[in-house]
């Protein structure tokens, strides 16, 4: 088969950001953590309010980006672990399959329940949960939550054909790195800020010309959205000084994006519409960038060590995530008879949410191989014997 592609020489492959060996529990963490907020983010769909409308807000800001730098990280060091082929099996049974699973098994029931609790009571209908919107500003389609799986999985079948591409930036990465954290940092959330402008052109031309406006065509339009986030993960695994020098983090550059976001706040009535769009992506891919660069230099500080406790909830981030969206709708159409105060609602749908998840993930999915594979996409190979002499 295939080998996978040799990281670049100078590239840190020793111990720290490119080490095979050395897990990096903050970056474990800081994945757990934004997988976890998504129970924050969707529980504000069953609510209202300009706190709810904050924290969703918020969400926008570093989540998701966070989470697919950390993704293209670990997605180079899986690679190089063994051969292209099975780097490609092992990652989209690891997608694919919980994708399946709860698409056929839990999505449907989220889309009637939420229909029931927007919308009135109503049977379920297939052809509604697969051409139809529900939910708060229509919202919720058939994949729901799901879409960053697929996104994923497309980013998985082009990193083989993309690291050695990358390859040839290596030197001028690192470079740029021996520069002082706020000028890499700042370069880098300009670059990223750019390639969101790019993003959101490809994005209107795809609309326009080829996708339409269907229900879950946001897959696409996502998938090329966050593709930049995705590369830049794969170059800090290649890039050891860059990684460390992105975790230094830096306020001034933070500060630079708020103040960028402000800005095209204030633009959105003064400029013509493409012009403010422009204006309000560029801001938020330079905030985005300057958040992961924060995130990394703070949970590189507070969860460099995993207690037993820590690691169980990173171990059971992924099984919260599939199954959080039907617990939230659940609960809500639950407890909304009995609770009429916004906060108290939430709040409690929250701390339930993640109990039932957790629960979940402890009592179901971690207890059989079948259900770690349906569930986590975990494909356990039986171990070989060893060889007698």
């Amino acid at each position: 088969m295939t080998q996978a592609p040799p990281a670049h020489a100078g590239s840190g492959t020793g111990s720290g950001a490119g080490s095979g060996t050395d897990r990096l529990h903050h970056v474990d963490a800081l994945r757990a953590f934004c997988m976890l907020y998504g129970v924050l983010l969707h529980a504000t769909t069953v609510v209202d309010g300009p706190v709810f409308s904050a924290i969703a807000d918020a969400s926008g800001f570093f989540r998701m980006t966070t989470f697919f730098v950390i993704a293209g990280y670990f997605s180079h060091l899986v690679l190089v672990r063994g051969t292209v082929g099975d780097f490609l099996v092992r990652r989209s049974v690891l997608l694919l399959v919980p994708f399946a699973t709860v698409l056929v098994l839990l999505n449907p029931l989220t889309f009637w329940l939420s229909q029931v609790y927007f919308e009135g009571g109503s049977a379920f209908s297939l052809g509604a949960f697969l051409t139809q919107t529900t939910g708060r500003s229509g919202l919720i389609v058939w994949h729901i939550h799901l879409w960053f799986l697929v996104a994923l999985w497309v980013y998985t079948l082009a990193t083989p054909a993309l690291v050695p591409l990358l390859g040839r930036l290596d030197g001028v990465v690192a470079r740029a790195a021996t520069a002082p954290a706020v000028v890499f940092v700042g370069g880098a959330a300009i670059l990223a800020g750019a390639a969101w402008v790019g993003a959101l052109v490809v994005n209107k031309l795809l609309s326009d010309h080829v996708i339409g406006t269907a229900p879950g065509v946001y897959i696409v339009t996502a998938t090329v959205k966050f593709a930049p986030f995705y590369l830049l993960g794969l170059v800090l695994w290649r890039v050891r000084p860059a990684f460390l020098r992105l975790g230094e983090g830096s306020l001034v550059v933070l500060s630079l994006g708020i103040l960028l976001c402000l800005g095209a706040a204030w633009a959105q009535d003064r400029l013509p519409g493409p012009l403010a769009s422009v204006a309000e992506e560029f801001a938020h891919g330079v905030t985005n960038l300057a958040m992961v660069a924060i995130l990394l230099r703070v949970f590189g500080t507070i969860a460099a060590r995993q207690s037993r406790a820590v690691r169980f909830v990173v171990d059971a981030a992924f099984s919260v995530y599939l199954f959080h969206y039907l617990v939230i709708t659940v609960l809500a159409l639950a407890l909304r008879p009995w609770i009429a105060l916004d906060g108290a609602l939430y709040g409690l749908i929250v701390v339930l949410t993640y109990a039932i998840t957790l629960g979940l993930h402890h009592f179901v999915v971690g207890r059989t191989a079948l259900t770690r594979l349906l569930f986590n996409g975990k494909l356990e190979m039986p171990r070989r014997s060893p060889a007698r002499a």
